[in-house]
C-alpha cells in the first residue's frame, strides 16, 4: 500500500472515530434528557467519564436490540439505526486497514 494511500486511509479513520464520538455523545444527551430511566439502565455513561467496559457492553446491547423501539421515540430510533450502520462500516474500514497494513508490512508503505 503506497504511503499516501495509507496516510489518507488513516486520516479518514481518525475523522470517522471523531464522528462516532459525536454521534454517541448526542445519543447519550438525548437519552439523559428524554429517557432518564433508560440512561440510568445504561449506567449513566459519558464519552470519557464513567466510560467502563460494562457501560460499553450495555450500549452495544442497546444499539443491537429492540430496546430503542420500545421507547417510542422516533429520533432515538433513527439515531440508533445510524449508529448501527456507522459502527459496522467503521469497524470494517478499520479491519481492512489493519489487514492491509499487516499483509504489506511497513516496507510496503514506502
Amino acid at each position: 500500500m503506497p504511503l499516501p494511500l495509507a496516510a489518507a486511509w488513516f486520516a479518514i479513520l481518525l475523522i470517522s472515530t471523531g464522528v462516532w464520538f459525536a454521534l454517541v455523545a448526542s445519543l447519550f444527551r438525548q437519552l439523559r434528557d428524554r429517557h432518564p430511566e433508560t440512561f440510568v439502565e445504561l449506567g449513566s455513561p459519558a464519552l470519557f467519564r464513567n466510560n467502563t467496559p460494562a457501560n460499553n457492553l450495555r450500549l452495544l446491547k442497546f444499539l443491537f436490540s429492540s430496546a430503542s423501539k420500545r421507547l417510542n421515540d422516533a429520533r432515538i430510533a433513527h439515531m440508533v439505526q445510524i449508529l448501527r450502520v456507522y459502527l459496522i462500516l467503521h469497524l470494517a474500514g478499520l479491519t481492512a486497514f489493519v489487514v492491509a497494513f499487516l499483509t504489506r508490512g511497513i516496507a510496503g508503505l514506502r
